[in-house]
């Protein structure tokens, strides 16, 4: 790759970092840390207001933090255009260990990228680095 092609990445990402979030990030507390070629690292802030009755984020805003991520590394490796989809079509998330505070993290690589589907593997990580959720999601892709 050249200087030239990969100033153009570098843009690339940096321009996914930085655009407008979909509405459901501001509600959640997600910021888009970092996106490379095929990755990508969120992170969504502690709010008592998505804990279940004991106490612990519910698990199911891990795979909402987990899709998102995905979403974002393969945002990084297609070509943008008005017809461009990316659509969750099936994902496995298994929750390790409950989170009572702190910020978590979620990392996603992308595994398979082919002409109409797109494999990602996802861990989530609690403030203290722990792994808390590992999760596997299939997207529907469309040029």
């Amino acid at each position: 790759m050249d200087n030239r092609e990969s100033e153009d990445l570098k843009k690339k990402f940096e321009g996914i970092a930085k655009r407008e979030r979909p509405l459901y990030y501001k509600l959640l507390g997600i910021n888009i840390l970092d996106v490379k070629q095929g990755y990508a690292k969120l992170k969504m802030d502690y709010d008592a207001n998505l804990t279940n009755p004991y106490g612990f984020v519910n698990g199911g805003f891990f795979s909402i933090l987990a899709d998102a991520a995905l979403a974002c590394a393969l945002l990084g490796m297609t070509d943008e255009s008005p017809t461009r989809r990316l659509v969750t079509i099936e994902y496995k998330m298994n929750i390790i260990r409950p989170v009572k505070e702190g910020a978590v993290t979620a990392e996603a690589r992308v595994v398979h990228l082919g002409k109409d589907t797109a494999l990602g593997d996802v861990e989530v990580w609690d403030h203290r680095e722990r792994m808390v959720a590992k999760g596997l999601i299939t997207y529907s892709v469309k040029p």
